[in-house]
């Protein structure tokens, strides 16, 4: 019959496997062992400083360049405020929005034409006389029952008449 030493199948932890393990070497392992881990523990926190001061740098940079966007927009805002306050300014407002003029001044107002815009409401226009033209029940029917491309190319041929369907 085999005997089972009861402390066999206790489960050792991590450390006392490491310190058994070192008991065993001999003295030159051991400083090996721990230079290295020594090494290990100072690269790492190297690391660690290393991410930290790029960070802080960064941030640093963003504030540099955050201070030298509002410098610029203060600046800008104090031309802004040095033209508002002159009289050229104030004269210039008064012309534009309150009509205002010099004694012995004549103002013109002149009508502005833009061919587009007069083809634009030409064209709204016949749209509208077409439409007015239908009952009221046909325009609903129209407008929740018909497909949109339809409703285009009606605005289509209303807008051009000289040609037939498409």
């Amino acid at each position: 019959m085999v005997q089972v030493h009861p402390r066999a199948f206790k489960q050792k932890s991590i450390m006392q496997e490491i310190l058994r393990f070192l008991k065993k070497q001999n003295r030159l392992t051991k400083v090996i062992f721990g230079t290295v881990i020594m090494i290990g523990l100072v690269l790492y926190s190297l690391l660690g400083i290393i991410y930290k001061n790029y960070n802080i740098n960064k941030q640093s940079q963003d504030n540099i360049n955050e201070i030298n966007r509002l410098s610029q927009d203060n600046l800008d805002q104090q031309s802004k405020i040095l033209y508002y306050s002159t009289n050229a300014y104030a004269e210039k407002v008064l012309r534009e929005k309150l009509g205002y003029q010099k004694e012995g001044e004549r103002v013109y107002a002149l009508p502005r034409t833009d061919p587009e815009r007069e083809k634009l409401i030409a064209e709204q226009k016949k749209f509208q006389e077409t439409q007015d033209k239908k009952p009221n029940p046909l325009k609903w029917f129209e407008f929740f029952f018909t497909d949109k491309n339809d409703i285009t190319a009606t605005i289509q041929n209303l807008s051009n008449p000289t040609q037939v369907g498409n």
